[in-house]
């Protein structure tokens, strides 16, 4: 939902952009045919401008903004699940117990409920429509369905059809019906239903609608100027005008009624004359504003060495810290993707189906195994128990699969069932089964070094942006570098990091893709450490970054990015 609802309001942007060039190149000409076109031209681009491959050697500012935002949105969407339970890190980063409803889900309900209402809105119409049109006299008449209403209505056209009151057919029978016949035969309705599904999909967009009133201004220019083309006279057509403004409105804005628009527009377009013969030259000045708009709206694709490297270039090797990002795993949520398809009931936690004589935790705080049976003498604050730990061993069997050092964990004291049992299991679900997919992977692809290996540069990349600058990865001479020392904790523990000298990645925003494909990324302050070497480069850089990404979110690069 999160994708659509971005994809939608970046639409919306790009239709807000065509809007203005149509306003300041457009609106004021009186070529009708061509403003229609444009308008429908515009309506097209603003949908697909986004899938316009860009070529770039580096991206502009605008790419980078736009990128750094959509990450940040995708960043605060929450997977919808039953039950939650949060680590809280040193960092600050926390993620509450409770039932969550995301950003997404809520703005997804409230741009469904305005769809619906659209819809609706737009049922009602052709209902009323057809009412009117079953409690009508057909009439044959220049090859349309021409319907007269006894009832006093503002005469319109819709589709093939023309519906005209009884007194306009016997008044004012001729003009009506070239008016109406002029909508007929150029197809307007097809527009308008254009216009409308983005009306629908687009409901909360202004730029929509205000698009909606130039097309069916357009069409009224260009039906009035049929009309005085007839040979009918102007001035008795724009007195009918004015008395039929002073009436009733149009019936609905599914339709092309003969006195929609503004009259004052209406007569300014009838009484203005465009002779000079370079007054169509204008509509090149769209060409760079489409420019503009490729430039701006297309999707970026970064052209560098990635796109130059062979098969053999690769497969080259990099060594990178064990469990760089494994530290940073107790910052995110627990993963309820891992809800399989034998949990048919889905009230019932995953954390259940853990058999603690299978798997079990180790903690640690201050020199001493934190007791889990002990949890009722545990630290309260707004209604969550708070397991603070100096370090965490997690393990299957006598494997130990994963760990974390430091942290605060938050469970609800309303979670269902909640017992020492219930804790352990909620914390090996965070943490030791997702280390355990971890180690599937790497131990499949043949140790740390053939998964990081198998990562395909040509299929697979990463932007790393900084100060609103992106990353060049081939100056990595330049990154911050800090020394690493293992450290031992109190309950004899010491962190299995390799020691050394390690590349320090500094980034705002981080942004990982398959082909054209965004996997994900992290809309915030991340840090990358990579242990230095002296076979690094720019391109062992990148291949490190995506296969901790991939080992996170686990997916398998080498079963067709498929995720377990």
């Amino acid at each position: 939902m999160a994708d659509l609802l971005i994809y939608s309001i970046k639409a919306s942007i790009a239709l807000l952009f065509f809007f203005l060039v149509y306003k300041l190149i457009c609106s004021r000409n009186t070529f009708f045919r061509i403003n229609r076109l444009c308008i429908l031209l515009f309506y097209v681009s603003s949908l697909f401008i986004f899938l316009i491959p860009l070529k770039t050697e580096t991206f502009s500012e605008v790419h980078q903004v736009i990128a750094g935002y959509e990450e940040v949105l995708l960043a605060t969407e929450v997977a919808p699940t039953d039950q939650i339970f949060v680590t809280e890190t040193t960092d600050g980063n926390t993620l509450k117990n409770r039932t969550v409803t995301g950003w997404a889900d809520i703005t997804g309900i409230i741009y469904v409920g305005g769809v619906l209402f659209v819809l609706l809105r737009d049922a009602y119409s052709v209902t009323r429509i057809l009412f009117i049109i079953r409690r009508s006299v057909k009439k044959k008449m220049n090859g349309v369905c021409l319907f007269v209403a006894d009832k006093d209505i503002p005469s319109f056209s819709w589709m093939r059809y023309i519906i005209m009151s009884r007194k306009d057919y016997n008044e004012n029978r001729e003009i009506i019906l070239t008016h109406e016949l002029s909508h007929v035969r150029n197809r307007h309705s097809l527009d308008l239903f254009i216009s409308e599904l983005f009306i629908l999909f687009q409901w909360y967009n202004p730029t929509a609608w205000l698009f909606r009133r130039e097309l069916r201004d357009v069409h009224e220019f260009e039906a009035d100027n049929n009309v005085l083309r007839s040979g009918i006279d102007a001035k008795t057509y724009q007195i009918l005008l004015i008395k039929k403004a002073a009436g009733s409105q149009h019936l609905t804005f599914m339709t092309n009624s003969f006195n929609h628009s503004k009259l004052e527009k209406r007569i300014t377009m009838m009484l203005k004359e465009n002779n000079n013969p370079y007054a169509k030259l204008k509509y090149l000045l769209l060409v760079p504003a489409f420019a503009i708009a490729v430039s701006v709206f297309a999707r970026p694709r970064l052209i560098s060495k990635i796109d130059e490297l062979s098969e053999v270039e690769s497969t080259e090797k990099i060594t990178h810290t064990q469990n760089s990002n494994e530290a940073e795993a107790t910052t995110k949520a627990v993963d309820h993707s891992q809800k399989s398809a034998d949990q048919k009931n889905k009230s019932t936690d995953p954390s259940d189906t853990i058999d603690l004589k299978k798997y079990r935790v180790e903690a640690y705080r201050n020199g001493k195994r934190v007791n889990f049976n002990q949890w009722k003498d545990f630290e309260r604050k707004d209604g969550n128990i708070l397991i603070s730990t100096d370090s965490a061993r997690y393990y299957k069997g006598d494997k130990m699969l994963g760990w974390t050092i430091g942290g605060t964990v938050h469970i609800s004291e309303n979670t269902e069932n909640l017992d020492g049992g219930k804790i352990q299991r909620l914390l090996i679900a965070g943490h030791a089964i997702p280390y355990e997919k971890q180690t599937n992977m790497i131990d499949a692809a043949g140790g740390r070094d053939g998964f990081l290996n198998s990562i395909d540069l040509k299929k697979y990349r990463v932007e790393v942006y900084r100060d609103g600058e992106r990353i060049n990865f081939d100056e990595w001479e330049n990154f911050r570098v800090e020394t690493y020392k293992k450290k031992i904790f109190p309950n004899g523990f010491k962190d299995p990091q390799e020691e050394g000298d390690y590349i320090v990645i500094d980034a705002d925003s981080t942004i990982f893709y398959k082909g054209q494909d965004r996997l994900g990324g992290y809309g915030r302050h991340y840090q990358f450490n990579l242990l230095k070497r002296d076979d690094l480069s720019g391109e062992k850089i990148q291949r490190g970054l995506i296969s901790s990404f991939l080992l996170e979110k686990r997916i398998d690069p080498n079963e067709q990015g498929k995720r377990i």
